[in-house]
């Protein structure tokens, strides 16, 4: 197989991470020399694949690492932040020297996203799309609306239970949130990512040096 054909390994958290990363391939990467991925179906805790990548450094030199927003070492209480300064580490965050990247945002993708369109004001160009115009969603009454609904509505084999979506809940609400929104998800990620167009410019920049290095490698 010619060298430009094989695809580059991607490991990442989960699968939200995985559909993330697509929307920002397919929405913001066609400007950028990316190669082919293939993104290895995981399910890996942030500390598995760092302590991976810096077991073994070598090893997995011809794979790029992904960790979810939330890990962004900018964050004061960055879980990734503290594993670097209490361990000696093998690795660089958001560099073309390395291959560790940080998907854009500063949360968890569920919570990012919950925030995102729960601070938007009624004349954000998001509610004249005309997907979400069928569905009836023309204005922020109807993002509240979605903050309260029934966990059997996204389990239906669970037991009833009242969800109130808002600020500073676990992370285990706002992946029920993302799970009941399924059907908008897409339309959501969409604007996120065009009012986020200069985090997501930087972090497919990085990207696209990262492969053209793992490439030149493989050559």
């Amino acid at each position: 197989m010619p060298t430009e054909d094989i695809p580059v390994k991607i490991m990442s958290e989960d699968e939200t991470a995985r559909w993330f990363f697509n929307k920002l391939i397919t929405i913001s990467g066609r400007k950028y020399e990316l190669p082919k991925f293939d993104e290895l179906d995981v399910k890996m805790s942030w500390t598995t694949l760092v302590n991976l990548l810096n077991a073994d450094a070598n090893n997995y030199k011809k794979y790029v690492f992904l960790l979810d927003p939330d890990m962004s070492i900018t964050n004061e209480k960055s879980a990734l932040k503290e594993y670097m300064e209490n361990n000696i580490v093998n690795f660089k965050v958001n560099s073309t020297s390395s291959n560790l990247l940080i998907l854009p945002g500063n949360n968890s993708v569920e919570k990012g996203l919950w925030q995102y369109v729960n601070n938007l004001s009624d004349n954000d160009p998001m509610f004249s799309d005309p997907l979400l115009e069928e569905k009836g969603v023309i204005n922020t009454d109807y993002i509240k609306q979605m903050n309260n609904f029934d966990q059997k509505e996204v389990y239906p084999g669970s037991s009833s239970a009242q969800i109130k979506v808002d600020e500073n809940l676990d992370s285990k609400t706002y992946k029920l949130w993302f799970k009941y929104i399924a059907d908008y998800k897409n339309i959501f990620i969409k604007y996120w990512i065009k009012d986020h167009a200069n985090e997501v410019n930087e972090f497919l920049g990085i990207l696209s040096k990262i492969c053209k290095k793992i490439k030149k490698d493989e050559g």
